[in-house]
């Protein structure tokens, strides 16, 4: 999984970036195609 805004590799189960800090939707990631 890479953060949207920075790129940065983020581990399964973790719901924020830990480089720029934003917060992940999951459920909204998965409505997009």
């Amino acid at each position: 999984m890479l953060c949207l805004k920075c790129g940065n590799k983020i581990r399964k189960g973790h719901k924020f970036c830990t480089q720029c800090g934003s917060k992940f939707d999951f459920s909204v990631l998965k409505r997009k195609k």
